[in-house]
């Protein structure tokens, strides 16, 4: 009964965040769910077995809650739109802080300013001047909407609502900048950037480029260092999540780590090592909002591989993505990067206990039935949100990932040996920068390889959001159908 209340709080408020997603919702809605809940508990007192009752209006109380939650917190960013709304079209003068790390691309950066009342502006402009977070800018352009735009599969990308989801709701492009101050951010957000752009620094000085790119990717996240070409390469391939630092990369290196430290400690001691090693990697390289979402879902992950407690895991998994809704609501519909972290460190955990079943002929010699199983788990557990989201089904993304997946830990391993040595004594990076090249300069080849195939990848611009709902379905049904028996077969 506890896990089924907790099961139903979860859902129910995810569920109400998400109809307020796309649906407007006010207080007046959620009064009404609420309201319906209370009633069903007073007639739930008139039943024996009031069971039922009690989960439906728990169910309502917590759908109530989700549209409370997104609602209030889509009013405190109408107020903040109200505020400058009246300037759209006009050239203006602000003043602010660089709230997060720029974004540098290959033409041009991306800067978030922060207004005094709180209200964030993407700035874009040239590459040729270095801004870092905690920089005071006076500005002076056009403001502008953010507008949605269509991508090269034909899909509408709702770019409106990705900004929006960080708070940023206007956009001024290539205005007069002069930088009025440094280093006015908060301590700790700046050590942290300091320690990645050193990291990034260290690395690049030693791994030439692309392979640079790629390794940075590996360990900070981020694909726009890989420039246009190579990384719709990756998109092709279906390779592009290994830049992106999600929970399957932490998964994968998590459990590397785990079996070193296994070879000469206890389990519980190896398990723990672990888990503490992935929280320092994570300080170390920036603890950036990717890095962190990362960790956590490569933790979960890992931990459940490693005990073998799969729905303590998927609980736990619950409870992180219900926190991170909660603070930002707007991630459950409109963050991709969540919705795949999360959907993948989902199916690693219910999907590789059955797949290893299934593949126990494959050799374990080095770790190569893991990834196959991981990598068959994750790849399952999002393709039907990439066909929709993205409109791409890569025909060679299941060979390329496994030709690649195999070397990404050492890869990772010898990246972040190479930029962590440079702070001690520079010239002991260099054997450990060479691994690094030699290693990504095979995994850019493999992907080069595949996805210079002329049937690499099939555009699929308007697949339907009732077939994305249909092929969830039939999974989650197969899973509960294969658990089922198992639990059938177990003696009691």
């Amino acid at each position: 009964m506890k896990n089924n209340i907790f099961l139903v709080m979860v859902f129910g408020f995810a569920l109400g965040v998400l109809a307020r997603s796309f649906f407007y919702l006010d207080y007046a809605v959620a009064g009404f769910l609420m309201a319906l809940a209370v009633a069903l508990i007073l007639i739930a007192l008139i039943f024996p077995d009031r069971r039922v009752i009690l989960l439906i209006s728990i169910f309502l109380a917590t759908g109530g809650l989700g549209i409370l939650r997104f609602h209030s917190h889509d009013l405190t960013l109408s107020h903040r739109t109200a505020v400058l709304s009246p300037q759209i079209g006009q050239t203006v003068t602000f003043e602010g802080l660089i709230s997060e790390d720029p974004e540098t691309r290959e033409r041009n950066i991306k800067l978030v300013l922060q207004l005094e009342n709180n209200v964030k502006v993407l700035i874009t402009t040239e590459p040729y001047v270095e801004y870092k977070y905690g920089d005071r800018l006076r500005v002076v352009g056009k403001l502008t909407f953010p507008q949605n735009f269509t991508t090269e599969t034909g899909k509408i990308f709702d770019y409106v609502n990705y900004l929006k989801k960080d708070g940023v709701l206007f956009e001024m492009r290539y205005p007069e900048i002069k930088i009025t101050s440094r280093e006015q951010g908060g301590k700790i957000k700046s050590a942290l950037f300091k320690i990645k752009h050193s990291f990034s620094k260290n690395l690049s000085a030693v791994v030439p480029e692309p392979e640079s790119a790629l390794s940075e990717g590996l360990i900070l996240g981020g694909k726009t260092a890989l420039g246009e070409e190579l990384e719709q390469k990756f998109i092709r391939t279906s390779t592009i999540h290994i830049v992106a630092l999600s929970g399957f990369n932490v998964t994968i290196i998590g459990n590397w780590i785990r079996k070193i430290f296994s070879i000469f400690l206890p389990r519980a001691a190896s398990i723990g090592l672990s888990a503490l090693a992935l929280v320092v990697f994570a300080i170390l390289v920036g603890g950036g909002a990717t890095v962190v979402r990362a960790t956590i879902m490569g933790l979960l992950a890992m931990l459940a591989r490693a005990t073998g407690r799969t729905y303590l895991a998927a609980r736990a998994l619950m409870l992180a993505g219900l926190v991170m809704v909660l603070f930002n609501p707007l991630v459950l519909a409109f963050d991709i990067s969540f919705q795949l972290s999360f959907l993948a460190t989902l199916g690693i955990i219910f999907m590789v206990p059955i797949f290893e079943r299934k593949f126990q002929k494959i050799p374990k010699f080095l770790g190569l039935r893991e990834i196959l199983c991981t990598t068959l788990a994750a790849q399952i557990a999002v393709l039907p949100l990439i066909l929709y989201k993205m409109g791409i089904f890569s025909i060679v993304g299941l060979p390329a990932n496994l030709a690649i997946l195999l070397f990404i830990p050492l890869t990772m391993l010898f990246a972040f040996l190479a930029g962590a040595t440079g702070w001690l004594v520079p010239i002991l990076a260099l054997p450990f920068a060479a691994a690094t090249y030699f290693l990504a300069h095979y995994e850019i080849a493999v992907v080069k390889f595949f996805a210079d195939w002329k049937y690499a990848a099939l555009s699929v611009p308007n697949f339907p959001a009732i077939a994305t709902l249909a092929l969830y379905a039939l999974i989650v049904w197969y899973l509960i159908k294969r658990y089922s028996n198992l639990a059938t077969r177990s003696p009691s």
